[in-house]
């Protein structure tokens, strides 16, 4: 997978296509999937400059959908009421955090601790100036 760092744009091989993805500018929040095919000239452009060999590719199909996605990106972990324990919210990352977070959830909802810090994750964040060092989330 290539990432662009400063943007979010990201293309990987899928078999003998390429897949381009890159998040909204601006977020639509809401249930809205539709394809904007208003982007697709500047996808095109990213990824001739990124991998010149496929300048010359076109958009063979797109696709919207909605997308589990918090304010800042980043799950929410924790208890948000009484008897109830949150776990969502993961953008891209839920594949690839499922093993600790599960091991994390499980070990705080049986002996009330983790061996993980999952503070960072609570929902009382969205309350304050809470900050993560990763800011390139897929």
């Amino acid at each position: 997978m290539i990432v662009e760092q400063e943007t979010g744009f990201h293309f990987r091989r899928r078999g003998d296509r390429l897949v381009l993805a890159m998040g909204d500018t601006t977020q639509r929040w809401g249930f809205d999937e539709v394809v904007d095919e208003t982007v697709f000239e500047d996808r095109r452009s990213r990824v001739a400059h990124r991998y010149p060999p496929a300048a010359s590719a076109q958009i063979e199909r797109a696709w919207a959908g909605l997308y589990d996605v918090t304010p800042d990106a980043h799950p929410i972990v924790g208890w948000v009421g009484e008897s109830v324990y949150a776990v969502c919210g993961f953008s891209g990352h839920g594949f690839m955090q499922s093993p600790a977070v599960g091991r994390a959830l499980s070990e705080q909802i049986l002996t009330g601790a983790s061996s993980f810090d999952l503070s960072p994750y609570r929902l009382e964040r969205f309350a304050g100036d809470a900050g993560f060092p990763e800011t390139l989330v897929l």
